[in-house]
């Protein structure tokens, strides 16, 4: 029978000793000590059969018919390829018996310490440790030296013993940490050593954060003019016994361990980029992965026209130092910084045969967190430096049963960081100036407060109100100082070419990211005062219209006084104070259309793209790429740029488009008071407010359709007088700073409105506001007398009757208009300043855009701070500025009802 040739060309014969196999239709396996062969040696085709190899060769292990020559040690032994019973066969090497005593076989030489308490007899010590140790002591064997090497890098380098793995190695290198022999391998720094080795000059590569010109390739470049935008990583890697497998790039290593990370080393090693990963593994990932393989990772770099290797030292959080975890420390000088590292082991902890346990790994170790960080050298004239870079590994003890079921996360990170010494140094001083204007503005802002309210001491409102104040300053100075230092920091991070700075770390932005959410605390606090001082105001309605003279004939079909003769409609107060309502919500900045406007850039046009830490800044990713990780400082630049880009031109759109030349609500509101013949005072302040003079021009308007027309007419032919409250002039808004006199009289006016008698104070019986015919004035509800007292009192002290308490008119000074502040005494006459910019506004929320927008632009930045996500952040700001309009609307009608004495049953 024939079968077919390796090849898979020819049918060739088995030869005996060999016979044909019908069960597998092949020939039958050779005799120990032969190998099959099919060709003959002048390379002609023969049936197959079997050679026998030499007396100082065996077949080769993996079957691939070839005669390898034995071990010395075999052949010293006993001549031939056989250990010779007299004899002990350890790692493939024949050691005699007088031979092995020279290393003394003890329990630490074969059992591991796991860090979750376990203590396993390791097969795999017990096979190879002893024979390593004499082998490297008295043979000076590579293989075996690196065979501890790597017995030493599975028990996380512990030293608990002299015969451990670790401790061998100490003892060879006779107390030095640097190896003192070739054949020994490099695998520990000194012990106080890792501030030096962390701080070494001795790269001289120039690095940029701009791409190479060979972008397309994926192999790392030295550009020719020492330049380079990717680290140039190589990797040597030795198996499981100790021998040396080659060095090769770091992209050609194929791991089971993040196997997917392949294509994104390119990524990853990008000079400058932030690169974060995160993977899962498998059961067959750790459980079928075979012997571990052993790593050592160096950097290569150009220097004097030649090619180096720097070797990269590795920190190994799970090292431990009489029991302490010495490299999780913040401080350098204890660490323990070692040069070889392995991913995966479930290998060491197979128990040995005659420990009676299962076959099989019980543990299984593997890296959960690899993490590559590159620091960038401060040195004046010298860009694109970095000193040694610093691998830091952390491992993970699952047990058998969990690593089958797979699902270990594994976080591979590369970051880059630059000395922020300097920078935080120079933040906290601009902070600090900052905040020591603010507070002196605050300072400022409370003594104007403070006059404004005729205070002449201290007291507890006046600090609560400087407190306040101090927040609202502060927030606006951390956000301009944070704003500017992070776009600062992502303008010339993006746009440099040879990297003279870096983005702050993580960790380093921590300093950033509490100062912007203190500024979110303290603004969401002076929000809060200025909703609460909005809802809080007084505020009265002055109604200008007199009754109609009665006819002396009474009607022939309606009772005396019901056909409304002699009285004064509500309706128009009513009216204007639903206006009011309706304008207590408005804001000069649209929320929706912003929210809207800032979305549609950041996710659809992509501007938070720009917010990766990566030089590149383009706002579109090739498919495929790996999406870099976000820096907070770029995100936050772009958020804040595109929020405040954004709230400007809204803002001009509104200023210069929208309320010239379509509709001013402000305005409109003003112009509908003096038709209805209705002024409105706010004191915003206890002696300070603002008055709407909207006193009709035409003595009346209670006017039909064409009563109404007509007067329009007039004024529009110029035919009446001026609407302004000085003859002659169209002035009809000022700010009032008024006497105490004339507030204390107010509130005396003002007490039986605010006393509950029968019902809501708010609430009256129907009849006109005014009316003097509807009843005698024992029978009138106390708060109509009241409204009726303080709207003859008003209107009297506005046409200049009270002679004790009047006013002048006049403008205010330029630097009063600037710090917004009165430097006139109103104790003995008040004063009316005209007031051409409608400030009346900062009594709505429609005045303060500013703070407003500078809280829905933080709150923003927290929620996006959170979450990472910025739909998730619009989403909170739209609703809490519908909360906040809310709260200022159910509250001012409230209020205006209360202070106004309209029935809020008639508010909608």
């Amino acid at each position: 029978m024939h079968v077919t040739s390796k090849d898979g060309l020819d049918c060739i014969r088995c030869e005996s000793p060999l016979a044909y196999d019908a069960t597998t239709k092949t020939c039958t396996p050779c005799p120990n000590g032969t190998v099959q062969v099919e060709l003959t040696p002048n390379g002609t085709r023969r049936t197959r059969g079997c050679l026998r190899c030499g007396a100082e060769a065996e077949p080769a292990a993996d079957g691939s018919a070839q005669c390898h020559r034995c071990d010395r040690s075999l052949l010293a032994a006993s001549g031939s390829c056989r250990c010779p019973d007299s004899h002990l066969l350890l790692s493939g090497v024949c050691l005699s018996s007088s031979q092995l005593n020279q290393v003394p076989a003890e329990a630490s030489m074969y059992t591991i310490d796991f860090e979750d308490g376990t203590t396993i007899d390791s097969a795999f010590f017990r096979r190879h440790s002893r024979a390593a140790a004499f082998l490297c002591r008295f043979r000076h064997n590579i293989s075996a030296c690196h065979l501890l090497a790597n017995l030493c890098a599975i028990t996380m380098y512990s030293e608990r013993s002299a015969a451990a793995p670790c401790g061998q190695l100490r003892q060879l290198a006779s107390g030095r940490q640097r190896p003192p022999a070739p054949h020994l391998p490099w695998l520990f720094y000194e012990e106080d050593e890792a501030p030096t080795v962390l701080s070494r000059s001795r790269i001289s590569q120039e690095y940029t954060v701009q791409r190479d010109r060979q972008v397309g390739t994926q192999e790392y470049t030295v550009q020719r003019d020492r330049q380079s935008s990717y680290l140039n990583l190589t990797v040597a890697r030795f198996s499981a016994d100790g021998r040396l497998l080659g060095r090769t790039p770091l992209d050609s290593v194929r791991s089971s361990v993040c196997p997917q990370l392949s294509a994104a080393l390119r990524s990853a090693t990008r000079f400058g980029s932030r690169f974060e990963h995160t993977c899962t593994l498998t059961g067959r990932d750790l459980l079928e992965a075979g012997p571990p393989e052993f790593f050592e990772l160096y950097l290569q770099y150009q220097a004097d026209e030649a090619e180096w290797l720097y070797a990269i030292p590795v920190r190994v959080l799970n090292y431990r130092r009489n029991g302490r975890y010495v490299n999780q420390a913040e401080d350098r000088h204890r660490w323990q910084l070692v040069h070889r590292f392995f991913l995966v082991d479930a290998v060491s902890s197979v128990p040995s045969a005659g420990t009676g346990e299962q076959p099989g790994p019980q543990l299984v170790q593997y890296v959960r967190d690899l993490h590559l960080q590159v620091e960038m050298r401060s040195e004046a004239g010298r860009p694109g430096r970095i000193a040694p870079p610093l691998l830091t590994l952390g491992y993970d003890l699952v047990p058998a049963e969990r690593a089958a079921a797979g699902g270990l996360p594994v976080r591979v990170r590369v970051s880059y960081s630059v000395d922020m010494s300097d920078a935080r140094e120079q933040i906290e001083v601009a902070v600090g100036v900052m905040s020591a204007f603010a507070v002196v503005w605050a300072i400022f802002r409370t003594w104007a407060w403070s006059s404004r309210n005729g205070k002449t001491e201290v007291d507890v409102p006046t600090l609560i109100h400087l407190l306040v104040c101090c927040c609202g300053s502060l927030a606006n100075v951390f956000l301009l100082v944070m704003f500017c230092t992070c776009f600062y920091w992502f303008i010339f991070f993006k746009r440099q070419e040879v990297a003279y700075s870096l983005l702050p770390t993580p960790e380093q932005e921590r300093f950033v990211r509490d100062i912007v959410i203190s500024a979110f605390v303290l603004k969401t606090a002076d929000v809060i005062w200025l909703l609460w001082r909005q809802v809080t105001v007084s505020l009265f309605l002055l109604d200008w219209e007199r009754p109609k003279a009665r006819s002396s004939l009474p009607h022939p079909h309606l009772p005396a006084g019901a056909d409304g003769s002699g009285t004064v409609s509500i309706w128009r107060t009513y009216f204007i104070a639903n206006e009011w309502n309706e304008l207590q919500t408005q804001r000069r900045i649209n929320q929706t259309w912003q929210l809207m406007m800032v979305l549609f850039a950041l996710e659809i046009i992509g501007f938070i793209d720009l917010g990766s830490a990566e030089p590149d800044s383009g706002m579109s990713r090739q498919p495929g790429q790996p999406a870099a990780p976000q820096s907070f400082v770029c995100r936050f630049s772009v958020i804040v740029l595109t929020y405040g880009t954004v709230t400007a031109l809204q803002w001009m759109f509104n200023g210069l488009l929208y309320e010239r030349f379509v509709e001013n609500k402000m305005q409109q509101f003003v112009d509908l008071c003096s038709i209805s013949n209705i002024s409105l005072f706010i004191l915003y302040e206890r002696n300070y407010g603002y008055y709407i003079h909207g006193r009709s021009v035409h003595g009346h308007a209670d006017a039909d359709l064409s009563g109404l027309y007509e007067q329009l007419q007039r004024e529009q032919e110029d035919l009446c007088s001026r609407r302004g409250l000085v003859p002659g002039a169209d002035q009809q808004t000022f700010q009032l700073m008024l006497p105490n006199t004339f507030r204390l009289h107010y509130d005396d006016l003002l007490a039986p409105m605010q006393r509950k008698s029968g019902g809501h104070p708010a609430q009256r019986p129907s009849g006109g506001a005014g009316d003097s015919s509807s009843g005698p004035p024992a029978e009138q509800h106390p708060s109509i007398q009241a409204y009726n007292t303080i709207n003859r009192f008003l209107a009297a002290f506005i046409e200049h009757a009270i002679k004790e308490l009047d006013y002048t008119v006049k403008d205010k000074k330029f630097i009063e208009s600037m710090m917004d502040i009165e430097f006139a005494d109103p104790d003995e006459k008040g004063v009316f300043y005209n007031d051409g910019r409608l400030t009346f506004e900062r009594a709505l929320l429609y005045g303060h855009g500013w703070a407003l927008a500078v809280f829905d632009v933080l709150l923003f930045c927290f929620v996006d701070l959170l979450s990472g996500s910025t739909l998730l952040a619009g989403m909170v700001v739209f609703v809490t500025g519908k909360m906040v309009d809310a709260a200022r609307y159910y509250l001012g009608r409230r209020n205006l009802a209360k202070k106004t004495l309209v029935d809020e049953r008639f508010l909608i």
